[in-house]
């Protein structure tokens, strides 16, 4: 730019005359264009032909907005108090979300739709005034209204699993499973969230799996033949019909897909150690 005079870039903006365009135009492709439009130099008549000033809009100045900047305090404190429930955090992060102050971040898909609102800000204060008991009827109250709200709207599967999940810090494993067995409906295909729906099958079983978890997992191996957790549990599931063999042979693929010296590969290991010769 030197070499041209020009100081910054925001000189070259707009200085069409100073283009090297004879090589372009002469390119076949070219054939029949008209470029005389594009390369034109305008007359700015004085006027910057650069951003050189902010847009002046009433909508900044608008009482939402106000409203909002002032609610990140309340937000923060509120944040800080319910660090240790995680359900009430969670909403809250929701809800900053959808303030733009905070993230809120989810996983999903395709199928992924619009979660259902978090605590109201009235609801965010009081809770800083309750007693233990009085905040865990609150809790409670709370996924009991985004229970009803999915059943208007039962295609909702990351509503579904923040059910589910809410359900397990309540310490409802039954509950928990039959949320995710509505996610599961919403995302039959969704190795991830068929996964999820197995573990909470296994947690409301007391931690054991069960033959329904068993046929999930083996659904999982269908979509995805060399996910870990489904090869495991699916040759756990072997080895208790008497089949060794194939148990063997699922636990070997298992161990293949996991790091050295990892836990998770020690433990499969053991139960190939399990079946003897």
């Amino acid at each position: 730019m030197a070499k041209m005079g020009v100081r910054s870039l925001n000189d070259l903006i707009g200085q069409t005359d100073m283009l090297d365009t004879d090589e372009a135009i002469a390119h076949w492709k070219a054939k029949g264009l008209d470029f005389s439009k594009l390369f034109a130099k305008i007359d700015s008549q004085g006027e910057a032909v650069y951003r050189s000033q902010n847009q002046e809009h009433p909508i900044v100045d608008i009482l939402d907005r106000k409203l909002i900047a002032e609610a990140k305090d309340a937000l923060d404190k509120a944040l800080k108090q319910f660090e240790r429930a995680p359900f009430v955090k969670q909403q809250l992060l929701a809800l900053g979300g959808e303030l733009g102050l905070a993230d809120a971040k989810e996983a999903g898909g395709s199928d992924t739709v619009s979660a259902p609102r978090g605590p109201t800000a009235e609801q965010m204060r009081d809770a800083l005034n309750m007693s233990a008991e009085d905040r865990q009827e609150m809790i409670e109250g709370m996924v009991a209204g985004l229970a009803a709200k999915l059943e208007e709207n039962p295609n909702d599967l990351q509503g579904w699993i923040r059910l589910a999940r809410s359900y397990n810090v309540l310490q409802k494993p039954e509950e928990a499973r039959d949320a995710m067995a509505r996610a599961a409906k919403v995302a039959p295909e969704n190795v991830d969230i068929l996964t999820l729906y197995a573990r909470t099958i296994r947690t409301a079983a007391g931690n054991q799996p069960t033959a329904a978890s068993a046929q999930i997992m083996q659904r999982i191996l269908t979509l995805d033949p060399d996910n870990v957790e489904a090869l495991f549990f699916t040759g756990l599931a072997a080895n208790g019909a008497g089949d060794k063999e194939e148990a063997r042979r699922l636990w070997e693929k298992a161990k293949s897909g996991l790091p050295e010296n990892s836990p998770q590969r020690a433990a499969v290991q053991r139960q190939m150690d399990s079946l003897g010769k």
